[in-house]
């Protein structure tokens, strides 16, 4: 496909009145109401981010995409939005990985998404290119910092963008929106299952949000039996008025 077909396929998909995943977009403040930092891995013409960048006041949106041709329009998208929104928007060409450095690429120089390896697809006659591409490491790249939330959109690589991030998933405050795929990425990390496995062996809770997974921290004893005394505070109150 030309590169604006590919564009103008990918708009009408992500931008329209009807877009792709609309309803995990219409709930996506819920996951943001307080949010400072958003991390979009897979962001690919950045429609998460855009979305994002109108629920955040002040905040910083990350936005990550290693497909050339996306990242190029993802890079004007995020330029324009951050301008709109007062958000700080970082546009940045970079797989994710469990290392920094550099890694193979598979693209399809279409509208079908590529990835660290050339993941099955039921659209007719797509052909794969390799490309060598910058790779960063979550651990590394927000070192000092916490996301509030993560969204992980890559075709399979879930558990090798999770192998990078160590740290993070050890930590209390971020959430995980991960879109999860049924194949395994053919580099020891597993599918679907072994992202499930790993979160449960880490502490997190499982919930669907309207077709993603959704991964937050389960609260310790203590914090689930503070939360129970603030909801009965909270109801004396509004009774007391």
């Amino acid at each position: 496909m030309e590169r604006e077909a590919i564009l103008a396929k990918l708009n009408r998909a992500y931008f329209s009145e009807n877009p792709h995943e609309k309803a995990i977009l219409e709930h996506l403040g819920e996951l943001l109401a307080e949010a400072k930092l958003f991390v979009d891995i897979g962001a690919s013409l950045g429609q998460y981010t855009f979305y994002a960048s109108r629920i955040l006041e002040n905040g910083q949106i990350v936005a990550i995409e290693a497909d050339p041709l996306r990242y190029e329009q993802l890079a004007h998208n995020c330029e324009q939005w951050q301008t709109a929104s007062g958000n700080k928007i970082t546009a940045i060409r970079a797989a994710v990985a469990e290392s920094a450095g550099e890694i193979s690429f598979f693209t399809t120089d279409s509208d079908v998404s590529g990835g660290l390896f050339a993941h099955p697809t039921s659209a007719p006659g797509v052909s794969w290119r390799e490309l060598r591409v910058p790779c960063l490491c979550l651990d590394d790249r927000f070192a000092g910092q916490v996301p509030d939330l993560v969204k992980i959109d890559v075709e399979g690589a879930e558990g090798r963008v999770l192998a990078g991030a160590r740290r993070l998933l050890a930590e209390n405050h971020t959430q995980w929106l991960v879109e999860l795929h049924g194949w395994d990425d053919g580099a020891g990390h597993g599918g679907a299952e072994a992202i499930y496995r790993l979160f449960d062996q880490l502490g997190y809770r499982n919930a669907d949000f309207h077709g993603a997974d959704l991964f937050t921290r389960r609260p310790t004893p203590a914090l689930a039996r503070l939360r129970g005394r603030l909801r009965r505070l909270a109801r004396r109150l509004r009774h007391a008025l």
